[in-house]
């Protein structure tokens, strides 16, 4: 999908218009992955960035409509190829219906989870981003990571 694809997308969804900050990320992701993936993860998510000192806010039922929220840590989205990786990441969580964090019934099935998200990050970016996925990965979860339970 090319770059106004993906801002069509994030355009005709209301929801996504609250942060012009995260639906250009949003975007900037996006432009990376089939039509139909893209329309996989959004009708399967909702991302919400937190903590960028905006105030509370709450999301009523009907904004949800059955989508897992993505909560993206504004830390991670501050370097634009990290952001992009960091989206794709949690979106392939979302869309191969992955247990949340913590709900995990062993460290296997943790580590099986993360590495098929990884897999699927790089299955969406092009071969530049592989590197820094390979960075993200070891500073996160997945069979490499730091953040991998013991």
């Amino acid at each position: 999908m090319d770059i106004d694809e993906a801002e069509y997308l994030f355009e005709s969804e209301d929801f996504y218009l609250f942060d012009d900050e995260l639906r250009s990320q949003l975007t900037r992701a996006f432009q990376y992955v089939s039509c139909e993936d893209a329309k996989s993860i959004l009708d399967s998510a909702l991302f919400v960035c937190c903590g960028n000192g905006e105030g509370s806010w709450h999301l009523p039922p009907s904004l949800i409509r059955n989508r897992s929220v993505v909560i993206l840590d504004p830390e991670n989205m501050r370097i634009p190829d990290s952001a992009t990786i960091t989206i794709l990441h949690e979106a392939a969580h979302s869309v191969l219906g992955h247990s949340p964090f913590g709900q995990t019934k062993s460290r296997d099935e943790y580590q099986r989870q993360e590495d098929e998200a990884w897999s699927k990050v790089r299955e969406w970016l092009p071969e530049r981003f592989h590197d820094e996925i390979e960075r993200c990965e070891s500073e996160g979860g997945g069979s490499t990571g730091s953040l991998h339970p013991q």
